[in-house]
């Protein structure tokens, strides 16, 4: 994604919303890697723990 691109776009006047559409598809992909991130790192401590 270019950003300064869609900035410019934001400052020229021809403001569109799919520029959102597009930060919203990107910010939601890095939160759902972070959740599982999250998710697997708390499973991995568990199984660490249960085999102690």
């Amino acid at each position: 994604m270019n950003y300064t691109y869609t900035i410019q776009r934001q400052f020229n006047g021809s403001f569109q919303p799919f520029i959102f559409f597009e930060f919203y598809l990107f910010y939601t992909r890095f939160c759902v890697i972070i959740i599982r991130i999250s998710i697997t790192y708390k499973t991995f401590k568990t199984g660490c723990e249960k085999r102690k």
